[in-house]
């Protein structure tokens, strides 16, 4: 099997600018994902549940710690896959090729472990969250919802499945 041919390369090639899109496109996501699943914990804290009633705190603090490791673990992607085309093509100017080339390049390894690991961090911490949540629904001190958020989720739902309040809320007109 030699060298493949022009169209052979450009394949190649397409399926490598994939592969890099792809890889990009699931750190955002995930970056964007676990965001979200901070700010969900803070309101479900502050409005829904009451802090001073939590049960079950140690899976609140492990999902915060774990999204804040996936986090972590997405930044690091996307710069190490930033600095993998560098390193492999400083080794190609020393002469690696081919095989060698791939084998050689840690900061590619490095990149290819942490997308993965961001999201098994990013789905542990859903699980835990869950399972605060889920607690601390069913708690027996746990407090009622507030009437706001009780409001809001109301107008949310008589809206036809859109988010834009039509009954009154706590906020107050200028």
């Amino acid at each position: 099997m030699g060298s493949p041919d022009a169209e052979e390369q450009a394949f190649l090639n397409s399926c490598t600018l994939t592969e890099r899109e792809s890889t990009d496109q699931f750190g955002k996501t995930i970056l964007a994902l676990t965001s979200g699943a901070f700010a969900v914990s803070f309101i479900l804290l502050k409005d829904v549940i009451k802090p001073a009633d939590t049960a079950n705190k140690a899976c609140l603090i492990a999902a915060w710690v774990l999204w804040s490791a996936a986090m972590l673990c997405t930044l690091l992607s996307l710069y190490t896959s930033h600095l993998a085309p560098r390193r492999a093509q400083k080794l190609f100017s020393r002469g690696l090729r081919g095989l060698d080339l791939v084998e050689a390049s840690r900061i590619g390894k490095v990149t290819r472990s942490l997308n993965p690991l961001a999201g098994v961090w990013f789905m542990v911490g859903l699980i835990l969250m869950i399972v605060f949540v889920a607690t601390n629904l069913t708690h027996e001190n746990s407090g009622t919802i507030s009437t706001g958020a009780t409001n809001n989720i109301a107008s949310a739902l008589s809206t036809n499945d859109t988010l834009l309040p039509t009954g009154p809320t706590n906020a107050t007109a200028p």
